[in-house]
């Protein structure tokens, strides 16, 4: 019998021993729910930093008397390019510690640690500064040092025009933003990252209990033939949303363009405290 609360995303998992094997990936963990946590990360769509997170939540839940967000550890990160990227997530003292804050125990070895009533293992001072959490998200680290070395402009239609214009030697702008001063004939190539970049189609919504819904559907429609998707490309130099429309303006095709996942449900519900974290970071330049 299979507990239903073991099954989603259409995978079972077991909680009894047994060999593992995987032929696109695997994760182990102490709990086999945490452990089941990062597959359905990966069954999701996930890649092996989200699982691995994952798994270090759950785990939170499930044994926190031996993992938890509030400890510390060390990741050991295999990207696709056999590069090595560890990260330290080690617990540290807290910021109010100093060398004589414990009473060593006399007559104790060195290498016993031991203090008088055990001030080091129980009590308020044997709390460390956790450092799990910062493990979980490095990549502010990377933001950080790109913000130590980028102009911010004010507007991203900004971009383009200080690079068109010798003010800067590279900007992340819109494509289509570049593309305007490709076509202009200024002096502006258009980079695609190696490792992804993203791409989102702009939304279009029928209002529920529209007086006219049956026209906008028409509508809707109507923009989405390809004779209008033409024109999107040509004369507003957006990529169509269609695959028979080709890019226009010296765009490259999306099919030769590296994308990454573009999680909306988790930008959005994630929206409001990446922002300020951004604003944080950058008024601290």
């Amino acid at each position: 019998m299979t507990d239903p609360n073991t099954v989603r995303h259409g995978f079972a998992f077991g909680t009894e021993k047994q060999p593992a094997i995987g032929s696109r990936g695997m994760v182990a963990s102490n709990h086999p729910l945490a452990s089941a946590a990062g597959a359905e990360m990966l069954a999701a769509g996930g890649n092996a930093i989200d699982a691995a997170v994952a798994t270090q939540f759950a785990l939170t839940v499930v044994e926190p008397m031996m993992v938890s967000l509030f400890g510390g550890g060390t990741a050991h990160i295999r990207t696709a390019d056999g590069q090595h990227v560890i990260i330290d997530g080690m617990s540290a003292a807290p910021l109010g510690g100093s060398r004589t804050m414990y009473r060593p125990s006399p007559g104790a070895a060195p290498e016993d640690y031991g203090t008088i009533e055990r001030e080091n293992t129980l009590g308020p001072k044997s709390v460390a500064a956790p450092g799990s959490p910062r493990a979980c998200e490095p990549g502010w680290d990377i933001y950080n040092g790109i913000l130590r070395n980028m102009l911010l402009a004010e507007s991203s239609g900004l971009v383009s025009r200080l690079v068109n214009d010798g003010e800067a030697k590279l900007g992340v702008a819109l494509e289509d933003d570049a593309l305007d001063y490709v076509k202009g004939g200024g002096p502006v190539t258009i980079l695609y990252p190696e490792d992804g970049t993203s791409t989102v189609a702009d939304g279009m919504a029928l209002a529920k209990g529209a007086p006219n819904a049956e026209n906008g559907r028409k509508f809707i429609d109507w923009l989405l033939t390809k004779p209008v998707q033409e024109i999107v490309v040509k004369q507003m130099g957006r990529r169509a949303v269609r695959t028979d429309v080709a890019g226009g303006g010296g765009a490259k095709p999306i099919t030769e363009v590296k994308l990454v996942n573009y999680d909306i449900r988790a930008i959005a519900q994630n929206r409001n405290a990446w922002i300020a974290r951004w604003k944080e970071m950058a008024a601290a330049r």
